[in-house]
């Protein structure tokens, strides 16, 4: 279920100021309000998977199976989107940012390496990033195009298949082929793709492999491609040309 803005913030102003700032809630599992835990949303019921009280009394994290996270009052009631900052003397720190990247981390190094395509530095490895790309995405192409240029830097990279238009189109047959690829292998066969190449292999067999992958990237919160993350569950904000990627994984970028 994709969750609406519109009605997710309503009444947000309402909800900041009746509950206020307050320290950081211990609050045990037997503490998780009922109204979280069987929760509508315009009259229609969600699959929430993890609830959280956050720094602000009576607010909660909810996060639903499609990756959806929102704040709530402990009714489901009041609801809002959007990041929840820290007023710290050495500046406003983004409390929702860091939650989401540790909820990811555990997710994304668990990702087998065998269940990724996976372009490696032929030196020492600085950094990996772990991409949900799909090959009829133009700024996936464009990244792709890159991939070259980051080995250089020493940047590792690992695909997930992600088709943008959900795992029983066609994009997502094609990404099956590269999966199931062995000569030219998944490798060469995705930077075919991506060149708009029609690969001979029907890729059947990989066909329920791309909807796993599919349905992680839904779980991580995936919206659309490329989406690159970081082996720390960081995400970062979609395509960026090799110089500044390199500079965002904390790397020197050598000319």
């Amino acid at each position: 279920m994709q969750i609406g803005k519109d009605i997710l913030t309503r009444a947000a102003a309402t909800l900041l100021i009746a509950t206020g700032l307050g320290s950081s809630l211990l609050a045990t599992a037997a503490s998780i309000p009922e109204g979280l835990k069987q929760l509508s949303i315009g009259g229609e019921k969600v699959n929430v998977t993890a609830v959280e009280p956050s720094p602000v009394s009576g607010l909660y994290r909810v996060r639903l199976d499609t990756g959806d996270a929102f704040y709530a009052d402990a009714s489901g009631h009041y609801m809002m989107t959007g990041n929840l900052y820290e007023n710290t003397p050495k500046g406003l720190l983004n409390l929702t940012r860091q939650q989401e990247a540790r909820e990811r981390k555990d997710i994304v190094q668990g990702i087998r390496a065998e269940d990724a395509v996976t372009f490696k530095p032929a030196g020492k490895v600085h950094a990996v990033i772990r991409v949900f790309t799909d090959s009829t995405c133009p700024y996936c192409q464009k990244l792709h195009a890159e991939v070259g240029e980051l080995n250089r830097q020493g940047v590792e990279v690992r695909y997930q298949m992600f088709p943008r238009t959900g795992p029983e189109s066609a994009s997502a047959q094609t990404l099956a082929a590269v999966l199931c690829s062995r000569q030219p292998t998944p490798t060469e066969a995705l930077s075919a793709a991506m060149r708009g190449e029609k690969l001979r292999n029907s890729g059947k067999e990989c066909v329920g492999k791309v909807g796993e992958q599919y349905a992680l990237g839904l779980k991580l919160g995936v919206k659309g491609t490329p989406a690159i993350f970081l082996e720390n569950g960081e995400q970062l904000d979609g395509y960026l040309p090799a110089p500044q990627l390199v500079q965002a994984l904390g790397l020197d970028y050598q000319n």
